[in-house]
């Protein structure tokens, strides 16, 4: 009968790489705001909380058995009140290097979950893990997010498209994520022009690349600093800024906090 393979089904999942950046247990009193470079989801267990999402102009109210997916690089404000406990992941699901696959989406998603669903969940995470539970978390992740509202920009084959057009230049970038890298180090990997490369570019992705290469070193020094290994001074020296004052003040332009600030809050929430 011979052999039929589903080539496009292959290559589209081999484009989606997820980077699971936190997983938590939430149970603190907290009212703020913030931008984060990776999406959010939370699912309430108990008591009552509220997000506003500014971008959007729409506001969510937190409540038990519901969950709330908040896409990347929205300006989110939340209050937390004493008696809120939620379980939450932040994570990537890149398509591309650097490119998410909710890259676009303005809107934050409420979802219904089940409390057997909820509490198997919880379960879950306070076993010891071993590769079945690890399947198993993964089915429970993997489940909510094609529930979430993808954008229509972010087409399968599309992006299979831009793979082959951009592919080497995103993974030159996500090696090399420094504060000399350039547009005209760039066309040389790409084999445009300077000119063609960011016409294209900002066409394709609907950001210029410029605005790409700074989120890109901002979303990685976000990552070091939530991770705590290194030192804002050895971050600095990492991304090759001339002084840690300029690594200081680029994040502080993009972020609205300086480094040092940016850690403290996190490691206190």
């Amino acid at each position: 009968m011979g052999l039929k393979k589903f080539e496009t089904w292959r290559s589209c999942h081999n484009l989606l790489k997820m980077n699971l950046l936190e997983l938590s247990f939430a149970d603190f009193a907290w009212h703020g705001r913030n931008t984060y470079t990776f999406n959010r989801c939370f699912l309430v267990l108990s008591g009552k909380g509220q997000i506003v999402n500014h971008t959007a102009g729409e506001s969510f109210q937190m409540r038990t058995g519901y969950g709330f997916f908040l896409p990347e690089y929205l300006d989110l404000e939340f209050d937390f009140p004493s008696g809120l406990r939620f379980l939450c992941w932040h994570f990537k699901l890149e398509v591309l290097p650097g490119i998410d696959a909710f890259h676009g989406q303005k809107k934050c998603f409420e979802f219904a979950v089940p409390a057997p669903e909820l509490e198997n969940y919880r379960k879950l995470l306070q076993a010891e893990s071993d590769w079945k539970r690890i399947c198993e978390f993964e089915f429970f992740l993997w489940g909510h997010l094609r529930r979430f509202p993808f954008p229509k920009d972010n087409d399968p084959i599309r992006l299979e498209v831009l793979r082959e057009r951009y592919g080497k230049l995103l993974a030159f970038v996500r090696e090399h994520p420094t504060a000399r890298l350039g547009i005209g180090e760039l066309a040389e990997v790409s084999g445009m022009s300077r000119d063609t490369l960011s016409r294209h570019f900002s066409r394709d992705f609907g950001i210029p690349l410029k605005t790409f290469l700074m989120r890109e070193l901002v979303s990685t020094a976000e990552r070091y600093l939530l991770a705590g290994e290194l030192s804002v001074k050895e971050i600095s020296d990492l991304f090759e800024f001339s002084s840690e004052f300029y690594f200081s003040r680029f994040f502080k332009r993009h972020k609205g906090i300086s480094p040092s600030e940016f850690r403290k809050i996190n490691h206190h929430r």
